[in-house]
C-alpha cells in the first residue's frame, strides 16, 4: 500500500520534537541550581513519536529526522560539556560551543544511522520492529564505549536511578541489558500505533499493547527472582563507620597555589571531626591533597609528615614518576594508614579525553593541548585493592563508575566495597552532578556491592547492592558524612561474564543490517511504501 507523504508535515515535526523533549527530561536534569522532578517514566515513550512519525519515509529522510532528534536530545542532555570544556580546557566560550556542538553531532550521527537503519530494515524485511530496534540500538550502545576510549553518558537505562528496585535482574545483564528492554518496550508501543494509523490493523495494535503488558509482569517477576537469589547468596563479614569528605571547593581555588594549604586545612578539619563523632576510616575526593606527591618515595613519606592520623585515610592526588628523564603524571588515590604510611596507589585507569589526555596528540600535532595546569596524564595499568579492618576497598576514579568493565575488574579481584572519588565542580550547579550519581547506583547493582561516593561538591553518597542510595549529602555544601557501612555482597553473574552477551547480540543485528543491504541491492524488493 502506497502513502504519498510530504517531507515536512505539523505531525512529523511535533513528534520530532516531543521526542526530544521526552529523551532530556527522562534523565535527572538541574539547570541554574533548580533541579526538575524525576521524570523516568518517560523512557518507556521517549522513541514513540519519532519512530511513528518517520515509518512512511525513505532512508535518507528516516535519517535526516532521526539527526535532528538526536542532536538536539544530545544538547539537552550534555550542555553542561560547556562549562567543563570552558572551565576545565580554558577554552573562551565561543570555542567551548563549537567543540561541545561537534561532540554532540559527532554522537548524533551514530544514533541516527543505527535508528533509521532500524526502520529501513523493518520495511524491506518485515522482521517486526520490536526485535529490530532492540539489536540495533544495542549495537549503538556497544559502539559508544569505543570512540576516544567512549563515553556511554545517556543510555537510557540510566533514567531509571529511582526505579532501579523494579530491574534488580540488570546484576545479570548489566546495564545494557535495561537498555535492551527499554528499546523494546518503545518498539511495542511504536508498532502498535503504526498498525493502527497506517495499516487501520486494530487487532495487531491490540496484541502490541498485551504483550507490552505481560513484559512489564515479566520483568517484575524477574526483579523478584533475583532479589531472592541476592539475599539467599549474601555474605555479610562486617561493618566499618566511615567518614565522606565534601570540601565545596570551587574550581578555581582548587589549583590557586595560594589558596593550597587553606584547601588541605579545611579537609583535616572535617576529618578530625568526623573522627571525634566515630569515624573509623575517612575518605576524601579526587585530588583533595593540592600538592603533587612522587611515587617513588611514597613508601618512604609520611602523610603530612605526622607520626600518627586519627584514622586511615583514602585520598585523592595528582602523583609524578620518570621515566628515561620524562616525567608521568597519574590521577591517582592513596591509602594513608594510622601510622602515616602511604602504604598503597590506585592511579585512574580511564582517562577523560581532552581532559586528562588528548587523544591522537602524537599524530595530531596541531591540535590544541587541552589539559589544564600540569599537562597529559598516564593511565595506571591494574585494580589495586586498599585494605582496612579486615575489608577490601576497591577504586573508581572520576568517571570510571561510567564503565562497568572498571568495576567488574575490581570485585574479580577482591574488593567488597566499590569508591568513587570525583570532583564535579567543573559542570557547575547543573544536570551532571546527578546523572553522575546514577552510573554509581548501576555499578553497585550490577557489582551486587555497597559503593560509597566521595566528591569535592557533590553528590556524595552511601549505595547499598540493591542500587538504592542510603544517604547522601546536598551538593555544594562543606560537610561530612558519618555512615556505618554494612558490608553485604554476593556473587553476580554480570560480574563473572561482563558484556560479552551484548556483543553476540550486536553482532546479531549487523548480520540482520548486511544481509537487507544485499537484498536491497540485489533486488528487486518489495517496498511496504
Amino acid at each position: 500500500m502506497a502513502y504519498k507523504t510530504k517531507i515536512l508535515t505539523k505531525m512529523t515535526v511535533s513528534a520530532v520534537f516531543l521526542s526530544v523533549l521526552m529523551s532530556i527530561l527522562m534523565f535527572p536534569t538541574m539547570v541554574g541550581g533548580v533541579r526538575f522532578l524525576d521524570m523516568g517514566f518517560l523512557v518507556w515513550l521517549h522513541l514513540v513519536p519519532l519512530l511513528v512519525a518517520i515509518h512512511p519515509y525513505n532512508f535518507k529522510t528516516k535519517f535526516g529526522f532521526c539527526l535532528v532528534y538526536a542532536f538536539l536530545a544530545s544538547v539537552g542532555q550534555l550542555f553542561w560539556l560547556v562549562s567543563a570544556v570552558h572551565v576545565f580546557g580554558g577554552l573562551s566560550i565561543p570555542i567551548s560551543i563549537l567543540v561541545f556542538a561537534l561532540l554532540a553531532l559527532f554522537l548524533a550521527t551514530i544514533s541516527a544511522l543505527f535508528l533509521s537503519a532500524a526502520s529501513w530494515v523493518n520495511h524491506l524485511n518485515r522482521i517486526p520492529l520490536a526485535i529490530l530496534l532492540p539489536l540495533f540500538l544495542l549495537a549503538k550502545d556497544v559502539c559508544l564505549y569505543w570512540p576516544f576510549g567512549g563515553f556511554p553518558w545517556a543510555l537510557p537505562g540510566y533514567s531509571q536511578g529511582q526505579w532501579i528496585r523494579y530491574f534488580q535482574w540488570v546484576d545479570h545483564t548489566g546495564i545494557l541489558g535495561l537498555d535492551v528492554y527499554i528499546y523494546f518496550f518503545n518498539a511495542l508501543l511504536a508498532e502498535a500505533l503504526i498498525f493502527v494509523f497506517y495499516r487501520r490493523q486494530l487487532d495487531k495494535m491490540v496484541s502490541r499493547f498485551l504483550m507490552a503488558f505481560f513484559t512489564m509482569l515479566i520483568s517484575f517477576s524477574l526483579s523478584f527472582f533475583a532479589s531472592q537469589i541476592y539475599e539467599k547468596n549474601k555474605v555479610s563479614p562486617g561493618a566499618v563507620t566511615l567518614a565522606l569528605i565534601q570540601g565545596n571547593i570551587s574550581q578555581d581555588h582548587k589549583w590557586d597555589p595560594y589558596k593550597s594549604q587553606e584547601n588541605l586545612q579545611r579537609y583535616l578539619r572535617l576529618t578530625n571531626l568526623a573522627v571525634q563523632n566515630g569515624a573509623e576510616l575517612v575518605i576524601w575526593p579526587e585530588t583533595a591533597y593540592p600538592y603533587g606527591l612522587n611515587e617513588a618515595s611514597l613508601s618512604r613519606e609520611r602523610f603530612l609528615e605526622q607520626d600518627g592520623l586519627p584514622a586511615p585515610i583514602f585520598f585523592g592526588a595528582v602523583t609524578a614518576k620518570r621515566e628515561a628523564g620524562v616525567p608521568i603524571l597519574h590521577n591517582s588515590v592513596i591509602h594513608a594508614d594510622r601510622y602515616s604510611n602511604l602504604v598503597a596507589i590506585y592511579s585512574k585507569r580511564h582517562l577523560v579525553p581532552f581532559g586528562e589526555y588528548v587523544p591522537f596528540k602524537d599524530y595530531l600535532p596541531f591540535v590544541k593541548k587541552l589539559t589544564q595546569g600540569v599537562g597529559d596524564f598516564r593511565p595506571g595499568e591494574a585494580p589495586v585493592l586498599f585494605k582496612v579492618g579486615g575489608f577490601s576497598f576497591g577504586s573508581l576514579i572520576c568517571f570510571e563508575d561510567v564503565f562497568g568493565e572498571m568495576a567488574r575488574s575490581a570485585v574479580l579481584a577482591g574488593a567488597q566495597v566499590l569508591v568513587n572519588y570525583t570532583n564535579d565542580a567543573w559542570y557547575g550547579q547543573s544536570s551532571a552532578a546527578y546523572q553522575h550519581l546514577v552510573f554509581s547506583q548501576f555499578r553497585a547493582l550490577e557489582m551486587r556491592r555497597p559503593l560509597v561516593r566521595a566528591t569535592n561538591t557533590g553528590v556524595t553518597a552511601v549505595i547499598n547492592p540493591v542500587g538504592e542510595i542510603v544517604a547522601e549529602l546536598p551538593i555544594f555544601k562543606e560537610k561530612y558524612m558519618l555512615h556505618t557501612l554494612k558490608i553485604d555482597t554476593a556473587d553476580s553473574f554480570y560480574a563473572r561474564h561482563g558484556d560479552a552477551w551484548a556483543w553476540y547480540a550486536a553482532g546479531v543485528g549487523f548480520l540482520i543490517f548486511i544481509y537487507t543491504l544485499g537484498k536491497w541491492r540485489l533486488g528487486p524488493v518489495k517496498k511496504e511504501f
